[in-house]
């Protein structure tokens, strides 16, 4: 397995992605497939499960004489891009359990770095089809800086979906923070008709999957009773995507 990116908003895209991902998974088992760089992970308490995929055609060179399963530990990966410099190009080589990682650039110091992988049992999940009663797209920036504020009052959120409103609400012990989503601030806003759905989520897993606003300007979420929340980031098109999968708090009257 040979790959390179080039670009420079690629490199950025890449780096953001893996660098971040230290604080969802431990380790990720990297998928090199025909299709292109595919992963799925689940953090330890099974509540947020986030899922990858840089189409081929994403990266500048994706060469496979083989598919390739490869387990690393995020945070190794993590100090790799530590070292990264934005002019720089990323060559990456999977041979014999070894993952060779280079950083190239004009009139700069070539890094070069390896990285031993691991044996790790992993077997990717059935993620079924879900027709959402809610479909949201919003600017990632702002929904980023509004989950932000509302982790200060409360370690949940609740969501209030209706018709013609989209209200998000941390309610904690010493005060309650309330914001009304309105039309100036959503790209699109799709629900069924009547519907009132609200549904509470854990600020930390919300935090963890909007800490990656950078890899797309938009995030798509998607809603439904009886299923996990679906976040979405589309990179350049639909072909490279990574989404986040997060179940929503129960409340004991629900039962």
């Amino acid at each position: 397995m040979k790959l390179e990116i080039n670009n420079i908003e690629k490199t950025s895209i890449f780096c953001h992605i893996f660098k971040c991902l230290k604080d969802v998974v431990d380790i990720v088992t990297l998928d090199f497939k025909e299709e292109g760089l595919y992963f799925q992970a689940m953090d330890s308490s099974h509540i947020c499960l986030c899922e990858l995929l840089l189409s081929s055609k994403w990266f500048d060179k994706y060469t496979l004489d083989k598919c390739e399963v490869v387990s690393i530990p995020t945070i190794g990966i993590f100090q790799v891009l530590h070292c990264f410099k934005e002019t720089q190009t990323i060559h990456m080589e999977y041979i014999q359990e070894i993952l060779n990682i280079d950083f190239i650039g004009e009139n700069m110091m070539g890094k070069s770095f390896t990285l031993k992988t691991m044996e790790c049992d992993s077997e990717l999940l059935d993620i079924p089809d879900v027709d959402y009663s809610v479909d949201i797209e919003i600017k990632s920036n702002e929904l980023n800086t509004i989950i932000q504020e509302l982790t200060i009052f409360s370690d949940e959120i609740k969501f209030i979906c209706k018709d013609d409103l989209l209200k998000l609400v941390s309610n904690g012990e010493i005060g309650t923070m309330n914001v009304e989503i309105n039309d100036d601030h959503i790209i699109s806003y799709a629900s069924e008709e009547n519907l009132e759905l609200i549904r509470k989520f854990s600020t930390k897993y919300f935090k963890q999957a909007c800490s990656f606003y950078k890899i797309s300007e938009n995030i798509n979420l998607h809603l439904e009773v009886n299923s996990p929340i679906k976040i979405a980031y589309y990179i350049e098109n639909e072909e490279s995507y990574f989404k986040f999968y997060i179940a929503p708090k129960i409340d004991d009257d629900e039962f």
